[in-house]
């Protein structure tokens, strides 16, 4: 039982964390709350590492939940928007490239882990492949998860206050 706690704390502050957030009325609220709850609670220095059969499991969750919203109505309004998904690739591309350039020509990083780095999505799989090829991985993480961070934490309440969100959210 002991060794249980510390686990089951660390998911009820990363819960009190979405319960505040969505009781602020800020976007995403149950993930950007709970996001920033386990930062908080991972700087303080009383994390323990969860069980990878646990991470697993919510991975499991939180990918089929993603692919329940995949709906006939989702995959048709791509469709309508052809010109909005090619400027998305566009801009991803741009920003990992932009990205790799800075760790290499600012950081002196090389340019194989700056690609790790820079690369979008599939967290576990850059970091295995990272640690498959020798490559800096915990500075590789470090990027990655900053990049997460701002994504899951930061981005949604930007666009809310800044764009078409703020006339949804209302």
């Amino acid at each position: 039982m002991r060794s249980i706690l510390p686990h089951l704390v660390q998911i009820l502050i990363a819960a009190l964390g979405g319960l505040v957030f969505h009781w602020l009325g800020v976007p995403a609220a149950w993930l950007s709350g709970a996001a920033i709850a386990a930062t908080l609670w991972g700087l303080s220095g009383r994390a323990v590492p969860m069980p990878r059969a646990l991470a697993d499991g919510a991975m499991l969750i939180s990918g089929a939940a993603m692919g329940a919203a995949v709906t006939p109505a989702a995959i048709a309004a791509m469709g309508r928007y052809p010109g909005s998904l090619v400027l998305l690739v566009v801009g991803v591309v741009a920003i990992s490239a932009a990205s790799t350039v800075w760790l290499t020509r600012m950081s002196g990083w090389r340019r194989a882990d700056a690609v790790l780095a820079s690369v979008p999505g599939a967290l576990s799989t850059v970091l295995a492949v990272a640690a498959d090829r020798k490559a800096e991985v915990a500075s590789i993480a470090i990027v990655q998860n900053f990049r997460l961070f701002v994504l899951i934490a930061l981005l949604p309440s930007l666009v809310v206050m800044t764009g078409e969100g703020a006339t949804r959210a209302r």
